[in-house]
């Protein structure tokens, strides 16, 4: 593609929640956690700021074909992700608001656009929820110091 296009982060989306039921994911969204490893993606919401292309030539599929450049980035090392009740990890106490981001059993990968974090079965092995509706919170500021929240409920029945 001739053409560029420079996007920045301008806010946060809900958190989509997916719980793998079988191999390969079946990829449908949860309404409910049962206990199977899961997964929570965000996808933030972008602007296209700039757009240079050459004159007289036009992308055949322009809306996917050409590179993004971002004009912010998401600080990883702001990166929080939160629960709005306590829960039990591997014998302590994780209280409400906590960032529980740091457990090492859980796989995050922060994209230029999105944030995945995949709870897998060494992580539920040592995790006790309540059942019942949780909300979780991810947050993180972008290079440019926008701060990001997005917020996904999903109701846990683990037994």
């Amino acid at each position: 593609c001739l053409d560029l296009q420079t996007a920045t982060i301008i806010g946060g989306g809900d958190i989509t929640f997916v719980e793998v039921q079988e191999l390969p994911t079946n990829g449908e969204v949860a309404t409910q956690l049962t206990g199977l490893p899961f997964s929570m993606t965000v996808f933030l919401e972008l602007e296209i700021v700039e757009n240079d292309y050459q004159q007289g030539l036009m992308a055949p599929v322009y809306g996917t074909s050409c590179d993004v450049e971002h004009a912010n980035l998401l600080d990883e090392t702001t990166f929080a992700l939160t629960c709005d009740k306590d829960f039990i990890y591997d014998g302590e106490t994780i209280a409400a608001g906590t960032d529980f981001s740091n457990i090492d059993e859980l796989l995050i990968n922060i994209g230029t656009s999105d944030i995945f974090v995949f709870a897998d079965q060494p992580f539920l092995d040592l995790v006790e929820f309540t059942n019942g509706d949780h909300v979780f919170t991810i947050n993180v500021v972008t290079t440019d110091e926008l701060e990001i929240e997005s917020s996904g409920r999903i109701d846990i029945d683990f037994n």
